[in-house]
């Protein structure tokens, strides 16, 4: 993930996921009143979470520094135990929201259906669980979200678009030629 400025220069390292990240039910989705202002700008005066245009006036919210509840199957601690060690054995802790920072959210595709599905390309820092913001989309549009696929495209100026793949490795000589430097992970 890579934060940019407007020249395309990296800021910081921040995580980049394009993922299909919720899937909805299609029933009338009655969101929160400060959306409704948001819906009602872009026309859409009766919402359905199976519109696009729904998804779309909803993604803003979740841009800039927002506040998540990690899951319970993720690996930050509570008094010296990892939550997915507690919810293995089937105890739910109460859990501290933590401050995340979402650079951007994009809608890419959008698929109806029974369950529609939506595919987001979304560039964050770190800390920020994927998942949760796919349940927090769904809620915000009343119909429940999870998510269903995800991919990692970069981490700060890693990259896969540079990523050298397994077959272009082994055509090499020497494999040694393909590793970057280190201080490339912190530029």
């Amino acid at each position: 993930f890579a934060l940019r400025d407007r020249d395309g220069e990296i800021l910081t390292a921040v995580r980049h996921f394009p993922a299909r990240a919720a899937q909805w039910a299609q029933f009338p989705a009655w969101v929160h009143e400060d959306l409704r202002a948001a819906y009602k700008a872009k026309g859409i005066e009766r919402l359905y979470s199976h519109q696009a245009a729904a998804v779309e006036a909803a993604l803003p919210v979740f841009i800039g520094d927002i506040e998540e509840r990690p899951p319970m199957h993720s690996a930050v601690r509570h008094e010296g135990r990892h939550l997915y060690e507690l919810a293995r054995e089937g105890i739910e802790v109460e859990r501290e929201l933590r401050g995340v920072h979402i650079e951007s959210i994009e809608l890419l595709s959008f698929r109806g259906g029974p369950v529609a599905e939506v595919e987001l390309d979304v560039v964050c820092g770190k800390g920020t669980y994927m998942r949760v913001l796919a349940s927090d989309l769904g809620d915000t549009l009343g119909t429940g979200g999870l998510l269903s696929w995800l991919s990692r495209t970069g981490y700060g100026t890693l990259t896969l678009d540079r990523a050298v793949t397994l077959d272009a490795l082994a055509a090499l000589d020497d494999a040694r030629t393909a590793l970057l430097p280190p201080w490339a992970a912190i530029e």
